[in-house]
């Protein structure tokens, strides 16, 4: 767990990548609980074991209600909405 909130200080995105059943869910949970008063934008947890490689980025821009933009591609909407002076 130390570990985990020590890289959320240098990162806005981790993602836990454990074998099946590890408990990551868990994890996540208890560090997102532990930190968010650090967060004044909050902070969200994507399940992405139920999504096949090319939906990880429409699962990730719904859970934080980030809406496709005309003639954008999806990781450029997110990224954009992803930096610093957007959503801090």
């Amino acid at each position: 767990m130390a570990e985990i909130k020590r890289l959320l200080t240098t990162t806005r995105l981790l993602t836990l990548h454990w074998s099946q059943r590890s408990g990551k869910t868990r994890l996540a949970i208890q560090v997102a609980t532990d930190l968010i008063s650090e967060f004044a934008d909050g902070v969200w947890l994507v399940e992405l074991a139920p999504c096949l490689t090319p939906l990880v980025l429409p699962a990730v821009a719904s859970v934080l209600g980030v809406l496709e933009q005309p003639g954008c591609p999806l990781v450029e909407t997110l990224a954009d909405y992803l930096e610093p002076a957007n959503c801090c």
